[in-house]
């Protein structure tokens, strides 16, 4: 984190984190918010806030092993990240379609400033 600090990151977003718990936390003065992985596969998503951001949090939804999404309240007007872990191209139609389906529904959810 100190790397980040360093050059002025704010927001960090990781794939493939495989936290086996879906759960927000600190790791010094940064939030932490993390997707829990399935045991069937390799997955998790999280996003990092730099302790500049985490005051203007105003949102955030977890949605599934491979997508998270938060929001901010800026000077300017609402800010809203997602950070998603697409299926490969190989994965089930299913697994591909549902992934879709979260993304579209998250989009609706994220924007509403209910935390």
């Amino acid at each position: 984190m100190l790397r980040a600090e360093q050059e002025d990151v704010h927001i960090l977003m990781v794939q493939e984190t495989y936290f086996k718990e879906t759960s927000s936390y600190r790791i010094g003065k940064w939030l932490v918010i993390t997707t829990a992985t399935t045991p069937d596969r390799k997955a998790g998503v999280a996003i990092f806030i730099s302790p500049k951001l985490a005051g203007l949090l105003v949102n955030y939804v977890a949605v599934s092993d491979r997508l998270i999404g938060a929001s901010f309240l800026t000077k300017d007007d609402l800010l809203v990240i997602l950070n998603q872990h697409a299926p490969e191209d190989k994965a089930p139609e299913t697994e591909r379609e549902k992934h879709r389906e979260d993304l579209n529904l998250s989009l609706i959810h994220i924007s509403e400033p209910t935390r």
